[in-house]
């Protein structure tokens, strides 16, 4: 049975903009409503919120989910971020939340509250996942290698040629399988990992988008010197009328930076949230979506393929900007680093690895398009200088962190490494916690040291897992590959920090 002495605070709906109704609800009798009993918090399908008269007992409580099932006290989410709750029937709650930035709609089965799965706005059959950027967008640097459809009838592209328009080319505007024609790119990694892990029945993908190798972030986005931007936007206009309107763009995906670093673009954070704003502007005046379009992007580990000294890779931020703008705007999502992939050149990964990639991709789609939750990779979250050591917090997506050497060959250290410290160095690297890393070091460790992860180390000239700027942190997450069966571990982003005192 319930407590009976359960005695929740108040429960005030702030309000939010685009919402309506703002109101105190209270427990009584075993059910929440207002002083009468009467009053209840619902959702209008639009994403509103408005009062309605309570039809079940379950409520809002310090920002997550409750019922009442057969006496029973159930908390039906975990997640933080819940602003109101409903029965729609048949064992089922929609509640809305703001997990992802924005306020957004859910359903879940009271039978199995841990499955949240995203409602949108629009009743729409067709999602568009476009992909822009530089190189690395346009595909790998040597051939396709995923010719065959990924899933056919559900995953397709504009046209029988590349899925991405490299440069000046221009995409056809019929609807195909997808496939990989000249060059693999992330599309058919992230389709088929998206697909596997399961859409809702009725939906299909449209994996597109336009590319330029080499060209900075203001050269792609809207009134670029490329033009870039207008043809990914002309190709939205095409899948919606191929699709008869029926198609929302939930988000675009951005593989971009290396360029922006050469000229360290110190306001590179910014840009990324401006070119986001710009896509959804221009796809929601096509499609009508009230749904928000957010940017997934990876981060650049090719730093060692452009810089060579300390002094020269100091300049080089982007990979520090692109943390920083995932932190700072809800909607830009950082998929993962690159350093644990192969490379064919300074800059370029394998086309194993580019599909490899889009696996990635497609994990990040699935948890934040499917189920509405948000995503944060493998990253310190706090430091700690205890005299001669320095003890580093880590946020890590699934299970337990790991020093693996197996995949990524070890750098030294691990990849971490002190800088501007009188000659106090890293003794050695030890795991302390499950989201924990200590780093003993040769003495005390002075303010103003900097100190670094896959940043500063490797062989100039060239990147990747085993040569190039790169570290050894990962989670544990077993989610497999849908090609090789390996686990998709979470890597660590590289990282910087001045320590003080």
């Amino acid at each position: 049975m319930a407590p009976a002495a359960a005695k929740a605070a108040p429960i005030r709906l702030v309000r939010q903009p685009g919402w309506i109704g703002v109101c105190r609800a209270r427990r009584s009798g075993g059910a929440w409503g207002d002083p009468a009993g009467q009053v209840s918090l619902g959702l209008r399908n639009d994403g509103t919120v408005l009062l309605t008269t309570r039809d079940s007992n379950v409520w809002v409580q310090e920002g997550d989910a409750w019922a009442l099932d057969g006496g029973e006290l159930v908390r039906l989410t975990q997640t933080g971020g819940v602003l109101a709750v409903e029965n729609i029937g048949n064992g089922s709650v929609r509640i809305a939340a703001n997990l992802l930035g924005a306020p957004l709609q859910y359903t879940l089965d009271k039978a199995a509250p841990a499955v949240l799965r995203r409602l949108y706005a629009s009743s729409a059959v067709y999602w568009m996942i476009p992909t822009t950027g530089q190189s690395l967008a346009e595909g790998a640097a040597n051939a396709a290698i995923t010719t065959t459809p990924v899933a056919p009838g559900v995953a397709l592209k504009l046209g029988t040629s590349n899925t991405i328009g490299s440069a000046t080319q221009t995409l056809g505007t019929s609807l195909t399988d997808l496939r990989e024609a000249v060059y693999e790119t992330i599309s058919s990694g992230a389709a088929r990992k998206l697909v596997s892990k399961g859409l809702p029945s009725v939906r299909r993908l449209i994996y597109a988008g336009q590319a330029w190798g080499g060209k900075e972030i203001e050269e792609i986005w809207q009134g670029g010197s490329t033009g870039v931007f207008e043809k990914v936007i002309a190709q939205v206009q095409a899948a919606h009328a191929a699709t008869k309107g029926s198609l929302i763009v939930p988000a675009v995906d951005l593989v971009e930076g290396e360029a922006d670093g050469l000229t360290s673009d110190a306001n590179y954070h910014e840009d990324l949230e401006t070119l986001r704003l710009q896509y959804q502007t221009a796809i929601r005046a096509i499609t009508g979506q009230r749904d928000p379009v957010m940017l997934l992007t990876c981060q650049t580990s090719s730093v060692s393929g452009y810089r060579d000294t300390f002094a020269q890779r100091q300049t080089f931020r982007t990979p520090f900007l692109q943390a920083l703008a995932a932190q700072t705007s809800p909607l830009i999502k950082l998929v993962c680093p690159k350093y644990f992939m192969d490379y064919v050149d300074h800059s370029h990964i394998d086309a194993l690895s580019e599909r490899l990639l889009g696996e990635y991709y497609g994990k990040v789609q699935y948890r934040t398009l499917v189920e509405g939750l948000d995503w944060r990779p493998v990253q310190v979250t706090g430091i700690v200088i205890d005299n001669d050591a320095i003890v580093l917090d880590y946020h890590a997506p699934v299970g337990a962190l790991a020093l693996d050497t197996t995949l990524v060959s070890d750098p030294g250290n691990y990849g971490f490494q002190m800088h501007l410290a009188g000659g106090v160095n890293i003794a050695t690297v030890t795991q302390t916690g499950d989201r924990q890393i200590t780093l003993p070091c040769t003495g005390n460790v002075p303010s103003g040291a900097l100190l670094s992860y896959a940043h500063y180390n490797g062989t100039y000239g060239t990147s990747g897992r085993l040569t190039g700027a790169r570290g050894c942190v990962r989670d544990s997450d077993a989610d497999p590959s849908t090609w090789t069966g390996l686990p998709l571990h979470n890597y660590a982003l590289s990282f910087e920090q001045t320590l003080t005192l």
